[in-house]
């Protein structure tokens, strides 16, 4: 009861046995497809009059029909066009789909808006070749050189004829034209056609540009996809620079004259198509030859205002340089493999290409394919891979870096005392592929590094007191599948501040954080200030139960875990605020302490009033069921921990790294926890002071170490979800404050620090 249109091949276009089934494979898989901008096949059918396929009729006109009424479009309502038209082809290209046919007569408009494609699975029984075929020179217009040659076609064949069209709707004539069949042809092998601006002066140079590279002979040259094309449509459509054009290399005036133009007489010109092959020929060893002849010379960026686009290795690396600071660096869709690390100066954005891909929970899961900007570290040099300078933009990119090498993927870190540097790094994939560790001059393995910096171990310069370094991040996927760092925000300075801000962010690998760290200069009054909205944290180690991975490893102040004489480390917090986030597979969820010890006096100072603020809501913490997990209580009922137990959650006054050590004195830990589910029976340690076996006993106790969590024990019961064991009544805040505390239980609150500089 459906009102359709029925479609058969021409009456000359006998059918043999193969090419009917050929032509029923293909209108059997072009009706698979489902797209608002595709037209539906109803049905495959065979009648006395031959194969048919039932479609629908839909009301409105071609665009062939509206072109020759309207003449040219307006660039709105013509790029409105071409971008359902690519977005129908996005769908089908992706099925492994090429039309084959695209031509305005193909295109339907209906009467909503709505943009339709016609004619998927046609165009193969017409086996389009040049000598024989009755094609019409209107559809000779839309045929790419590749069709013309008999080569192999692709999407790119399709997206030649979407410049056809782009170019015909906003100047009202077709690019590549002529009186015969033959001098249509030699124009789209051979000639250059007239910019669009010249024709219609009202169209911008960036209509230049996207029409110019959808018509390059070669279909290296032209947008490699769809998608890719989408994302310079939209940027048309909001006057926005371009993004994904690609690069190539225009011939020259002298060979274009070589080739001939248009003018020549069609006498001339259908002589031979031999001379046809053998300009394509000639052509492409000339292309050859001009690439090869400016690899050898030096590199020369094109600037449109502050702004440039690049497409190898070479150009990445003349570009970013501090001469360029504050500009704009577009990297095309591709790899650059790069042999020394880098260093974005400051104010610049680089950006690449990609087009993130999100799960069902809105995080990131990849780029696509065809729009994956990809910068590969190839050599086997130490540094950071990626050093981001003031001011910075980091998007769109995916960073690999080389196993084996030593250093971070992305650092953001001071340079001098008393400095001010932030980023923002969004949509990002990080693939670091080495494990996390500790050197002397700092962390390793990390694959995002946020850091005030003291290199020098006591020499000069002296550490970057009083800087503060700040970084957004969103969007960005962190892979580290060989047991490497996820985020590692530490201050080596003192009066300094580490800012993060995380959001919509897969993080692999575990994840540090400590609000000051004498290393060796003595550091003090510090913050780290870390908030965390909607993340995923996750181990991706194979096997979860081996590594001791923490997802996060939290500190206010201590000294570092290294062998050196110390002085006092104190006055640093650490406030991490979390909020519906995951944390998924480590053997510890959440270790928080106030402070850690890890050698004795003769090295290292005791740290004091070092302190964490901690507050966590709708977090959701998955450890796994390991089979030599220790038990919560020993027969004494004194919590222990030993290093193959798994926990939810270590929250600690203050820690020793060693049974003989004392903790210190007047560290703490402050802890809110709202909405919180955990896995249930694990060995959780709550205590005000403790190393890796246990409680501390109490003259390694130190004086007013203490834990406290915010309300009451009911409260807290009633608030969180498969906590086992709880916190002790004695930990929680309300009871502390109704004991009269003596001179080794003074409770610290954040009332009870010393009042601290801040930069």
């Amino acid at each position: 009861a459906r009102t359709v249109a029925l479609k058969f091949p021409l009456p000359h276009q006998h059918l043999g046995s193969a090419v009917k089934q050929r032509f029923e494979n293909e209108a059997r898989s072009a009706g698979s497809l489902d797209h608002p901008n595709l037209c539906t096949i109803h049905e495959i059918g065979e009648s006395e009059f031959g194969l048919f396929l039932a479609m629908p009729l839909y009301p409105g006109e071609t665009l062939k029909e509206h072109l020759a009424r309207a003449g040219t479009l307006e660039p709105g309502a013509a790029l409105d066009i071409m971008m359902q038209l690519t977005q129908g082809l996005a769908s089908a290209h992706v099925a492994g789909i090429v039309h084959r046919d695209l031509k305005p007569a193909n295109v339907m408009l209906l009467p909503d808006g709505t943009v339709k494609v016609l004619d998927f699975g046609l165009a193969k029984i017409r086996d389009v070749e040049l000598t024989a075929s009755r094609t019409t020179l209107g559809t000779i217009g839309y045929v790419a050189p590749e069709q013309v040659r008999g080569e192999s076609v692709d999407a790119r064949t399709d997206l030649w004829a979407v410049g056809i069209m782009l170019y015909e709707a906003l100047t009202g004539v077709q690019p590549f034209r002529g009186d015969h069949e033959v001098t249509v042809i030699h124009a789209v092998l051979n000639e250059t056609q007239v910019r669009p601006s010249q024709v219609n002066p009202a169209l911008s140079a960036d209509v230049d540009r996207v029409i110019d590279s959808l018509l390059q002979k070669d279909p290296a040259d032209r947008y490699q996809s769809a998608n890719a094309l989408l994302m310079d449509l939209d940027s048309l459509r909001r006057s926005a620079p371009l993004v994904a054009r690609p690069r190539y290399r225009a011939p020259s005036r002298l060979l274009r004259r070589a080739f001939g133009s248009r003018t020549r007489s069609a006498a001339v010109v259908v002589s031979t198509l031999a001379i046809v092959v053998m300009a394509g020929t000639a052509w492409r060893v000339y292309a050859r030859s001009a690439a090869a002849s400016e690899a050898e010379s030096p590199v020369r960026l094109s600037w449109t205002g502050d702004t440039t686009w690049i497409s190898n290795s070479a150009e990445l690396a003349a570009a970013v340089v501090p001469a360029n600071a504050g500009r704009h660096v577009r990297l095309l869709a591709g790899e650059y493999e790069l042999q020394q690390p880098l260093s974005v100066p400051d104010g610049m954005t680089l950006e690449g290409a990609g087009v993130m891909q999100f799960s069902s929970d809105s995080l990131p899961s990849g780029f696509t394919d065809d729009t994956r900007t990809t910068i590969r570290m190839a050599a086997n040099v130490s540094g950071d891979f990626i050093a981001l300078g003031r001011g910075t933009i980091l998007q769109r990119l995916e960073l690999v870096d080389l196993a084996g090498r030593s250093g971070n993927v992305i650092s953001l870190v001071s340079r001098q005392a008393h400095d001010t540097i932030s980023s923002t790094i969004s949509h990002m994939v990080i693939v670091n592929p080495n494990p996390h560790t500790i050197s002397p001059t700092g962390a390793l393995g990390r694959a995002l590094n946020f850091v005030t910096r003291n290199l020098n171990l006591g020499a000069d310069p002296a550490p970057d007191s009083g800087s503060l370094v700040s970084a957004r991040v969103v969007g960005v996927l962190v892979q580290s599948p060989g047991g490497g760092g996820g985020i590692f925000a530490f201050n080596f300075a003192s009066n300094s501040r580490v800012v993060v801000h995380l959001s919509r962010s897969v993080i692999g690998g575990t994840n540090e954080f400590n609000g000051g760290v004498s290393r060796p200069d003595a550091v003090h009054d510090s913050e780290v200030a870390f908030t965390s909205v909607g993340n995923l944290f996750r181990n991706e180690w194979a096997n979860p139960c081996a590594p001791a991975v923490i997802g996060w490893n939290m500190v206010g102040g201590s000294g570092a875990p290294i062998p050196l004489k110390l002085p006092e480390t104190t006055r640093n917090r650490l406030v991490f605020h979390s909020t519906d986030d995951r944390i998924e597979s480590f053997k510890i969820g959440v270790h928080a302490t106030g402070s850690r010890h890890f050698f004795d006096s003769s090295l290292q100072a005791e740290p004091t009033y070092n302190h964490v603020d901690l507050k966590l809501i709708g977090t959701n913490i998955t450890t796994p069921s390991c089979s030599d997990a220790g038990t919560a209580d020993n027969s004494m009922g004194i919590p222990t921990f030993r290093s193959r137990d798994v926990s939810d959650l270590l929250l600690i006054g203050a820690w020793s790294e060693e049974d003989s050590l004392n903790a210190g004195s007047y560290n703490s830990v402050r802890a809110e926890l709202r909405g919180v589910t955990g896995s249930g029976d694990r060995s959780n340690l709550f205590a005000h002071t403790a190393s890796t076996s246990g409680r501390l006993p109490a003259y390694l106790s130190g004086v007013g170490n203490r834990l406290e969590i915010v309300g009451d024990s009911q409260r807290f019961a009633n608030e969180n979800r498969s906590i086992q064991p709880l916190p002790a009544m004695e930990y929680f805040l309300n009871s502390l404050l109704t004991r009269e505390p003596d001179s080794k239980r003074i409770p610290i609150s954040r009332a009870n620090l010393p009042t601290r500089r801040t930069p």
